[in-house]
C-alpha cells in the first residue's frame, strides 16, 4: 500500500547539486511526495504513525541513499525513533 509502484524515477530525488544543509521541510516534503500522506509531526516516527510500514521504510533509505549519496548503517536505521523526520534530517547533514 505504500510502495510505490513501476519504475522509479530517482532523478527527481536527485540533490541538483547542493552543497548546503538539508532541511527538515525538505525531507517532510520528500515523504510526503514518495507516499501520497501529510506528515504532521517532525518528531514522531513515521511507523508509529501508519505513514510508512517497514517495506517502506528500506524503500525510503534506498531514496535518500541515492538523493544524498550516504550509507545508512543496520545499527542506525533499527535504533528506536530512527524514522523521524528530525532523526533522518540529523543523520543525512551528519554524513554530509
Amino acid at each position: 500500500q505504500y510502495l510505490i509502484t513501476g519504475p522509479v524515477n530517482y532523478n527527481i530525488f536527485l540533490n541538483n547539486g547542493k552543497d548546503n544543509m538539508v532541511s527538515e521541510d525538505e525531507i517532510k516534503a520528500l515523504i510526503e511526495t514518495s507516499y501520497g500522506t501529510d506528515v504532521s509531526s517532525y518528531e514522531e516516527d513515521l511507523m508509529d504513525m501508519g505513514v510508512i510500514d517497514s517495506l517502506a521504510a528500506m524503500q525510503l533509505l534506498t531514496i535518500l541513499e541515492t538523493k544524498y549519496i550516504i550509507k545508512f548503517s543496520f545499527v542506525e536505521y533499527t535504533r528506536k525513533g530512527f524514522f523521524t523526520i528530525k532523526s533522518l534530517t540529523k543523520s543525512i547533514n551528519e554524513k554530509w
